[in-house]
């Protein structure tokens, strides 16, 4: 089985390492100027009261600074198993088809400037 899948090439966007301080997701400025630059924030309030639970507010952080890494080392994994099926024309079973095409599709809506993914 050949895989014939195209992995879609990781926009720019500001580059790892993410990191949180308080309420905020930052990362190294890209033009010097700045040891860290803001990303995003942990919002703590809200008129309607949509926020999450503070303990949600902390696990929260963790995965949103390790984004960029995360993106990354999908992107390389699915590349190696492209690679290794082209090579060796190692067939996939079932659930790693199905586990590439779920990789693919957060890469996408990852990657995607459509915001019509949803």
């Amino acid at each position: 089985m050949t895989c014939t899948a195209t992995i879609p090439s990781i926009p720019r966007y500001t580059p790892g390492p993410w990191d949180y301080d308080m309420d905020y997701i930052v990362a190294p400025g890209t033009d010097g100027r700045h040891p860290d630059i803001y990303i995003a924030e942990i919002a703590h309030s809200d008129e309607e009261g949509r926020i999450a639970l503070p303990e949600q507010q902390d696990a929260n952080r963790r995965p949103i600074a390790a984004a960029p890494e995360l993106l990354e080392a999908l992107d390389y994994l699915l590349e190696q198993t492209v690679d290794m099926d082209l090579k060796y024309g190692i067939g996939l079973s079932e659930g790693e088809a199905d586990a590439r095409a779920k990789a693919l599709a957060a890469i996408t809506r990852a990657t995607s400037q459509d915001r019509d993914w949803r």
